[in-house]
C-alpha cells in the first residue's frame, strides 16, 4: 500500500508563445503527412543476418588488461568513446577503433569514490554528449547517477561540476530520474515516477517539464504516458520506447506510436513472442531509429517519419546478443555493446545486402547537426581499475556485479518469492538502483507493496525464505528508533550526500540474513516481528515462513503510520556480500535482472485480483467486507481527503477507500459522491470536561465484553491512542478474528481534553502533527482541569498524588472529573470480563489490585505478557520507589471484580503493534474459553 492523501493539483499554466508555435508546427506536419501514423508492419520484414565475419570486434579491458565484464551504456564525441562500466567513467580514443588489435584498453576517468565539488559519485548510470551548436554554446559531457545527480564536463575548460543543486526533493513522488539525452545543448531526463521528461537547464521560452504535468494518478487515457518507459531519443521531436517494445513521438503531445515487428520467421527465437527492448538510439545522417531488442538479440531499424520498418539486424547465435546493453551510430558505423565486447557494423553493407528500393532512404536526408565534432579528450584519470579473475574462471563470489551471466546463475538457486503469491512489482522506483531522496543514498533491495505486487500487504504479513539456507543473523532483540534518532541519522546522510554503510544498516530496521552458499545471501527487513523459533546458525527451507512484513527502521514506523507496510529484500553476493544484485546496471536492466532470477511475471497494476494474505502466524486473514448497506453520502468539498472525511465521520479511511472502491492513491474529485459507511461509527459514551467526544468502537455481538482503552494520558501518551486506531482499523476488516462469544469493545481516547491540548483537535490525528519535543507533551497528560485521570479513581485517593517527582491533581474526589464517571459506569453496568489500559513508556504489564493482588488480573497479565513478549513488572524494594500509584483505574476496577491490567508500550513514539496484536487475540481467545 502506498501513502494515502491527497495528491496536489497543479494551477493552469499560460502555454508560453514559442510553446504554442512549436505545438502548431507538429500538428501541421502530421496534418499534411509528413508524420504519418504506423502503418501494419510486413509479416517478415527484411533481415540482416549478423555474423563474426561481417562484424568487427574488440574485447573492452581496463589498463592492466582486466576485463570490463558489464559496460551499461556509452556515447561519443569527435575524438573519443566513454563507457560506463560497475559505475566507473572510462574513455578510448576512437582512433583506436580503426586499429586491427583484438581488444580496446579504456582509461579510468572518474570511479564511484571520486568527488565533484566535495560530493561523492554514486553509481554512474548514464553518459551523454551534446553537440556545439555555436561558439558561445560549448560541447559538454553529462553523466548522471543512482542518486539523481547530475554532473557536466566542459570540453572548453576542462571542468567538471555538479548541475542540479543537492536536494532531499521531497516531492510525492520523488523525481527518479531513469536516463537522459541530448538535443541543442540541453539535457532531457526520462522521469516516470512523475510521468515527465524534464529540461536542463530549464528552457527561456518555457517550463523544465517537457510533457503536459499530469502525474500518474492524474493521467487521462489520451494524456502522456511514460511511467513504463525505459530510454529515450532527441532531435527535436522525442521518442520514447517502454517495456513492451512501443515507441511513442512527442512534440509533445502523442503524435505517433508504433510498435515493434514480429521476428523474422526464419530465426530460430521467432517462437518468443515477447521483445526485451533495452536501449533507443537516432541515426545522424539518416531517418533510422535504432532500437536494441535483447530477447531476440536483435536490431530493429525504424524509419522515424512513419514508423515502417528498414531492417532487422538480427545476431547469428555464436554472438549470444542476448548480453547486448547499449548502441550508438558513428561515422555510418553502429557501434554495440555485447557483454564485454564492442562490436562495430558497417551500415555501408547495408546496399550490398539488400535489393530493396527504400534503401537510398539512409542517406543523408537528415542533415548533422552543426559544429560537430572536434573536441578534446577528458583530462586526466584514474589509477588502475578493478581486479577480476580471467572471465572463465569467475564465480559467484568473484564476479562483477555487471557480470551479464548473473542472471542465469542466481535463477539456478531456484528462488522463490519472499510473499506467497507476489508478482515482481511493476515501479521502477521500488527495484534496486533507484533513487532514496530522502537520505540522499541508493536503494540497495525491491520493496513489496501491495499495490506493485498484487497482494493485500498489512503489517504482519508472513514473509517467507526464497530458497533453503542457514540463518546468518535474526533480530530478535532489535531495538526501535525514535524519531530523532532517525532524523539525525537523516540529516548526517543528507549533509555528507550519501548514506554511509552504517546508517543504512540502522535505517533497515529488524532483519534476517539468509546464508545460501557460493557468497549469496538474501536479507529481509523492516520487519515487525521474527518467528521465535528461529535462531543463528539454524537451516530453513524454501518457503519456510520467517517473519512478518512491518516497517521497523522507517521513519513512518517509528512516528506509527503503519499505513505503508511492505517487505526491503536484498540478494547480495560476492566476496563478503558486498554487491547487491542490480549494482552497476540501469534499472530497465536490474528488472529485467529480477525477471530472470525469479521467473515470475511483472504485476499488471490492471489486473483487479488482489490475493489477501495471513497476518499473524496462526491467525488467517479475514476477507475485507463492504457487504453492509448501511450507508449515507456525502459530496466531496475543497480541501477533502479519505483521511478528513474519515476523521469526520470517525472511520478508518481505509474503510473508506474500500466501501468506495478505490485505492489509496485514488484523486478525489470537487463534488465526487462517497458512501460513508454507518456499521463502523462510533457511540458517544459522553463527553469530557472540555466537551470533546468520548467515543467506543464495538465490534462483535457476543455476551462477553472485553474492553481496551487508550489514551487516558491523553496528548502525552498518544501513541496509546494511535495503537487504539490501529486496532480498530485491524478488526474492522479483520472480524472473523474475534470470537463468537466476545464483544470487543475500543475506547481510542479517554482523555480527548489532553489530546486536543496536542494536536488541535479530537479524534484520528497523525504523528506529524505532534511537537518532537515530548516535554512539549506533558500538558496534554490532564484534562481540561488539569486532573491526571488516572489518578481520580477510588482506590487510595489522594488530592494530590505524584508522577514521578511532580506533584500532580488527582481532582476534588474520587470520580470527581466526568470521564471517570463516564468510564466508571461503562465498565461495571454490565461488568466487563476483561479491561485493558494502554500507556507509554514501560515495556511491561501489570495488574490491577488495591490492597491485595486481583488472582483474575494477575492471570490475565500473563497471558498478555506471554503472547506480546513485553516484561512483567520489576520487583521493588518499597523503599526503592520512587514514587506510588493511587487512584489508578485498574486498581478500583480489582475491587468490583473486574479483571483489568496495564499495558506499558516500549517507548512515547512507537504502538509495538505486532506484539499488542499477539496480546488483543490471546485476551480474546482466553475470555472466550472461561467457564
Amino acid at each position: 500500500m502506498t501513502r494515502l492523501h491527497r495528491k496536489p493539483q497543479r494551477a493552469n499554466k499560460i502555454m508560453p508563445t514559442m510553446y504554442k508555435f512549436k505545438l502548431i508546427s507538429t500538428l501541421f506536419l502530421i496534418l499534411f503527412g509528413l508524420l504519418i501514423p504506423p502503418t501494419t508492419q510486413a509479416d517478415d520484414p527484411d533481415t540482416v543476418w549478423l555474423t563474426e565475419q561481417t562484424m568487427q570486434n574488440w574485447k573492452l579491458t581496463d589498463l592492466q588488461n582486466h576485463p570490463l565484464h558489464g559496460p551499461i551504456d556509452m556515447a561519443l564525441d569527435g575524438k573519443s568513446l566513454y563507457l560506463i562500466n560497475e559505475g566507473t567513467l572510462y574513455q578510448v580514443p576512437l582512433a583506436e577503433l580503426k586499429a586491427t588489435a583484438s581488444h580496446l584498453q579504456l582509461t579510468p576517468i572518474l570511479s564511484p569514490t571520486s568527488l565533484i565539488e566535495g560530493y561523492p559519485i554514486k553509481e554512474l548510470v548514464a553518459v551523454e554528449v551534446t553537440q556545439p551548436q555555436t561558439a558561445t554554446n560549448p560541447q559538454n559531457l553529462y553523466l548522471l547517477d543512482k542518486s539523481n545527480d547530475l554532473y557536466r564536463y566542459r570540453f572548453d575548460t576542462q571542468q567538471w561540476s555538479l548541475e542540479i543543486p543537492p536536494s532531499r526533493a521531497l516531492d510525492d513522488p520523488p523525481p527518479l530520474y531513469l536516463n537522459l539525452a541530448s538535443y541543442d545543448d540541453r539535457v532531457y531526463l526520462l522521469d516516470p515516477a512523475r510521468n515527465q521528461i524534464w529540461r536542463y537547464p530549464q528552457p527561456s521560452w518555457g517550463e523544465a517539464n517537457y510533457l503536459p504535468d499530469n502525474l500518474p494518478w492524474q493521467r487521462s487515457p489520451n494524456s502522456p504516458d511514460v511511467t513504463q518507459t525505459i530510454d529515450l531519443a532527441i532531435d527535436g521531436l522525442v521518442y520514447t520506447l517502454d517495456r513492451a517494445g512501443t515507441v511513442v513521438t512527442y512534440s509533445p503531445l502523442e503524435v505517433a506510436r508504433y510498435s515493434l515487428p514480429a521476428p523474422s520467421q526464419l530465426d530460430y527465437r521467432s517462437a518468443i513472442t515477447t521483445s526485451q527492448p533495452i536501449a533507443l538510439a537516432l541515426s545522424l545522417n539518416s531517418p533510422a531509429l535504432y532500437v536494441a531488442d535483447r530477447q531476440h538479440e536483435r536490431i530493429v531499424m525504424l524509419d522515424r517519419r512513419d514508423g515502417s520498418v528498414l531492417y532487422q539486424l538480427v545476431a547469428e547465435p555464436e554472438l549470444e546478443f542476448s548480453n547486448l546493453r547499449a548502441l550508438v551510430e558513428w561515422d555510418n558505423q553502429l557501434l554495440l555493446l555485447v557483454g564485454s565486447t564492442l562490436y562495430r557494423y558497417d551500415l555501408n553493407q547495408l546496399k550490398e545486402e539488400s535489393s530493396k528500393d527504400e534503401v537510398s532512404s539512409l542517406s543523408n536526408t537528415l542533415p548533422p547537426p552543426t559544429g560537430r565534432g572536434g573536441a578534446s579528450p577528458l583530462a586526466g584519470g584514474i589509477e588502475g581499475g578493478r581486479v577480476f579473475a580471467n572471465s572463465m574462471t569467475l564465480t559467484l563470489t568473484t564476479t562483477s556485479p555487471t557480470d551479464p551471466n548473473l542472471g542465469a546463475w542466481l535463477a539456478e538457486y531456484n528462488f522463490q518469492m519472499p510473499l506467497k503469491g507476489a508478482e515482481l512489482p511493476y515501479r521502477s522506483a521500488v527495484y534496486p538502483g533507484s533513487r532514496r531522496a530522502y537520505r540522499y543514498g541508493v536503494h540497495q533491495g525491491i520493496d513489496f507493496y501491495g499495490e506493485d505486487v498484487g497482494l493485500k500487504i498489512d503489517m504482519g504479513t508472513p514473509v517467507y525464505a526464497v530458497a533453503a539456507g542457514g540463518v546468518k543473523q535474526v533480530d530478535h532483540d532489535y531495538q526501535p528508533r525514535s524519531v530523532a534518532q532517525i532524523e539525525r541519522m537523516l540529516d548526517q546522510a543528507n549533509a555528507a550526500h550519501v548514506t554511509s554503510p552504517e546508517i543504512l544498516e540502522r535505517l533497515n530496521g529488524r532483519q534476517i540474513w539468509l546464508d545460501h552458499g557460493d557468497g549469496v545471501m538474501t536479507r529481509y527487513s523492516h520487519l515487525s516481528d521474527i518467528v521465535p523459533s528461529l535462531k543463528v546458525g539454524q537451516t530453513v527451507q524454501a518457503g519456510q515462513r520467517i517473519g512478518y512484513v512491518g516497517l521497523s527502521g522507517t521513519l513512518d514506523g517509528a512516528k506509527g503510520n503503519y499505513t505503508n507496510p511492505h517487505l526491503h529484500f536484498e540478494i547480495r553476493f560476492g566476496s563478503q556480500q558486498k554487491f547487491y544484485a542490480g549494482q552497476g546496471l540501469t534499472l530497465p536492466q536490474t528488472r529485467l535482472l529480477f525477471e530472470q532470477i525469479f521467473a515470475v511475471p511483472v504485476h499488471d497494476p490492471e489486473s483487479e485480483e488482489i490475493e489477501a494474505t495471513s497476518p499473524l502466524e496462526g491467525i488467517e486473514r479475514g476477507q475485507a467486507t463492504n457487504s453492509s448497506t448501511d450507508t449515507i453520502t456525502y459530496q466531496v468539498q475543497a480541501g477533502d481527503t479519505l483521511f478528513s472525511i474519515g476523521q469526520q465521520f470517525g472511520l478508518p479511511y481505509q474503510r473508506l477507500a474500500e466501501v468506495n472502491d478505490l485505492t489509496e492513491d485514488d484523486f478525489l474529485q470537487l463534488g465526487q459522491i462517497l458512501l460513508i459507511p454507518t456499521d463502523l461509527a462510533p457511540t458517544v459514551l459522553g463527553y469530557s470536561t472540555g466537551g470533546w467526544p468520548i467515543e467506543l468502537y464495538s465490534f462483535g455481538d457476543g455476551s462477553r465484553h472485553v474492553t481496551f482503552i487508550g489514551g487516558i494520558h491523553g496528548g502525552y501518551e498518544w501513541n496509546s491512542t494511535l495503537l487504539a486506531y490501529r486496532a480498530i482499523d485491524h478488526f474492522a476488516t479483520h472480524p472473523d478474528q474475534i470470537p463468537d462469544s466476545i464483544t470487543l469493545e475500543i475506547i481510542p481516547t479517554a482523555n480527548p481534553d489532553g489530546l486536543v491540548k496536542i494536536v488541535g483537535h479530537s479524534g484520528r490525528f497523525s504523528p506529524r502533527q505532534l511537537p518532537d519535543d515530548i516535554e512539549a507533551t506533558m500538558i496534554g497528560r490532564f484534562n481540561d482541569n488539569r486532573v491526571d485521570l488516572n489518578r481520580n479513581w477510588d482506590c487510595h485517593w489522594q488530592p494530590e498524588a505524584t508522577w514521578g517527582d511532580l506533584i500532580v491533581s488527582a481532582g476534588d474526589a474520587p470520580f470527581s472529573e466526568v470521564e471517570t464517571q463516564i468510564l466508571q459506569e461503562f465498565l461495571t453496568s454490565p461488568p466487563k470480563e476483561a479491561v485493558i489500559f494502554w500507556h507509554s513508556a514501560w515495556p511491561a504489564v501489570f495488574a490491577g489490585g488495591c490492597d491485595e493482588p486481583y488472582p483474575t488480573a494477575e492471570q490475565l497479565a500473563e497471558i498478555y505478557r506471554q503472547a506480546s513478549n513485553y516484561y512483567p513488572p520489576p520487583e521493588l524494594d518499597p523503599a526503592e520507589v520512587e514514587y506510588v500509584v493511587i487512584g489508578d483505574a485498574t486498581d478500583w476496577l480489582a475491587t468490583q471484580q473486574i479483571p483489568a491490567i496495564t499495558v506499558e508500550l516500549t517507548n512515547h513514539e512507537d504502538i509495538d503493534w505486532m506484539e499488542n496484536l499477539a496480546g488483543i487475540i490471546a485476551i480474546l481467545e482466553h475470555v472466550a474459553l472461561l467457564d
